[in-house]
């Protein structure tokens, strides 16, 4: 028996994006094979947390590309990568850089949209977590 896990997008305009999370083949049933084994589990969370925390970005990427005061397109001035840490893993992102529009004036030439929206590229349940975590360490050990 053969299994594949697909991600489906849909847009706001309908249209459908899929995405191959993961395929497993599985042969009879035997307690080794019977369901999903750890790693394998851990890999399907991390390709959805990826292709979710993507397509989120582009979809926020998107609406951001046109000036908010006049609606027309910002140029792009390259881009650069950013890794957000997430509790199901590193999700690497591409984050351009965008030219203000000259319609209004700014302090800056240049902007990056995601460090706006990523400020911290850190999730919060992951800071959550973390200080939960070393708040059950001993502070100081003994050295004997």
């Amino acid at each position: 028996m053969k299994l594949r896990l697909k991600l489906v997008t849909v847009s706001d305009a309908g249209q459908e994006q899929v995405q191959d999370v993961a395929q497993f083949e599985r042969e009879g049933v035997v307690i080794e094979t019977l369901g999903l084994t750890l790693a394998e589990g851990k890999l399907i969370l991390k390709k959805i947390q990826e292709g979710m925390v993507q397509e989120q970005a582009n979809d926020a990427l998107l609406r951001l590309r046109c000036c908010p005061d006049c609606g027309k397109v910002r140029h792009g001035r390259g881009h650069h990568d950013v890794t957000v840490r997430t509790v199901f893993g590193n999700v690497e992102l591409q984050s351009p850089r965008l030219a203000h529009c000259p319609c209004q004036p700014h302090a800056e030439k240049t902007f990056s949209p995601l460090q706006t929206l990523l400020p911290e590229h850190v999730s919060p349940e992951l800071l959550y977590l973390e200080v939960k975590w070393s708040s059950l360490l001993r502070y100081h050990l003994d050295p004997a």
